[in-house]
């Protein structure tokens, strides 16, 4: 049956991680194969650089300099000279100088999409080359054609049917073959390049799992595993083994940066098995997620979302917060795109915690100003603790400043002053 590999930007870093891929593919190579791939390195962001930059009319040039020398230096060390890619990649450079030029009239988020999008649609090219290069024969394939959504850019929301007989007129699931597309990039009913969110590549590849049926989908993590902290906090987290679908719904939805948030459900909607594993290390077996409802070890996972914003809303006429008052607040943050990371209501007093951003307090400012006197605190961490014991919470919250907090049988949250 048909695979999904899904390898983030820092399996294609750099020369020696391309040669890791290739390894790990031709190791699957018994099995039709898809590779979902995203931007190589850091590209994303310094794409993110240049597409601001550029639709505020300020100078870029430099940002864009770095990315095609550093592109160049892997294509030198990949290939010989003569090699096509090099011209393909000069043509994908021309393209983006284009976009750059003649796009920026456009609606910012419209714009950024365009922009962004080049960094998996190099990250692919140079793969598709590289493979073939070293004799895996391969298809290229574009995901904007593919993955069709119904918007709204920087965020698209997937039209599965249309998608799914999109990638089914492509990929024959039987025959062996690989194919390469790129993650985090799909198109608008109108033909137009939109992104899938940030980080969307994992959300990718179970969007080709699932359409597939594939037998699993394995995305492949400068990680061990799913740990149950982020090992940029804390060295010595603890690897789970196994986990359900539902545990990794929440630690995803709560913010652990292992797996983007919308990946799991459709992987649980056709019960195809997910595995995070180790790219430095493709031996070990990693963290399996799938139906088996057992989680394995149990341990408290430690989440810290920073960058947060309180909000708390006052009816101006002295009301109790009503049912009334909650419906125009949701209607004003789901207008505003805003995303609840948790709420607490009292007689008087309704509580947001949100992740901060530009405009938030003016756009909800403008939309609830006449019916709410509004207060907010900034630069706050947002700390989730689930399975976690009374140790745990002293621990984690020790010498901080807790703004408010909230807890049920299995999860603590609390709001902390940075």
């Amino acid at each position: 049956m048909i695979k999904v590999y899904k390898f983030g930007g820092a399996s294609v870093r750099d020369d020696v991680s391309f040669r890791q891929v290739e390894r790990i593919i031709r190791d699957a190579s018994s099995s039709p194969l898809v590779i979902v791939l995203s931007a190589m390195g850091k590209t994303t962001n310094a794409l993110e650089l240049v597409a601001s930059a550029a639709h505020n009319e300020a100078d870029y040039s430099e940002t864009l300099q770095g990315l095609r020398t550093y592109h160049l230096n892997i294509l030198n060390a990949l290939f010989p000279r003569q090699n096509e890619v090099f011209a393909q990649f000069e043509q994908a450079i021309v393209s983006l100088h284009a976009t750059l030029n003649t796009s920026r009239e456009l609606p910012y988020a419209a714009f950024y999409d365009r922009v962004v999008s080049y960094g998996e649609k190099i990250s692919t090219l140079i793969l598709h080359q590289y493979l073939a290069h070293r004799g895996l024969p391969n298809t290229l394939l574009d995901a904007a054609q593919l993955v069709v959504t119904d918007g709204p850019f920087r965020k698209a929301v997937v039209d599965w049917e249309v998608t799914k007989r999109n990638i089914l007129n492509c990929i024959e699931p039987a025959q062996l073959a690989l194919w390469v597309v790129a993650g985090f990039i799909g198109s608008d009913k109108q033909g137009h390049t939109v992104t899938l969110g940030r980080e969307g590549s994992d959300f990718s590849a179970a969007i080709f799992a699932s359409a597939l049926d594939a037998s699993e989908l394995t995305i492949w993590k400068d990680v061990p595993g799913v740990l149950n902290v982020d090992p940029n906090e804390l060295k010595a987290g603890v690897k789970f083994d196994k986990m359900p679908y539902n545990e990794a719904v929440e630690l995803s939805f709560y913010g652990a940066k292992v797996i983007h948030p919308n990946t799991i459900k459709p992987l649980e909607n056709r019960n195809i098995p997910l595995f995070v594993r180790p790219f430095s290390d493709p031996a070990a077996r990693g963290t399996l997620i799938s139906s088996d409802p057992e989680l394995h070890p149990l341990a408290c996972s430690i989440i810290r979302k920073k960058d947060q914003i309180l909000l708390t809303l006052i009816p101006k006429d002295m009301s109790f917060i009503s049912e009334g008052h909650v419906h125009s607040i949701m209607g004003a943050l789901c207008d505003l795109g805003l995303h609840i990371n948790l709420m607490q209501s009292s007689a008087l007093h309704f509580s947001l915690c949100l992740d901060n951003g530009t405009g938030i307090v003016d756009g909800l400012g403008e939309r609830l100003g006449p019916t709410f006197h509004i207060r907010y605190n900034e630069h706050l961490t947002l700390l989730t603790l689930r399975r976690f014991s009374e140790e745990d919470i002293q621990l984690h919250t020790r010498g901080q400043e807790v703004v408010m907090e909230q807890r049920s049988r299995i999860m603590y949250q609390a709001v902390l002053k940075d």
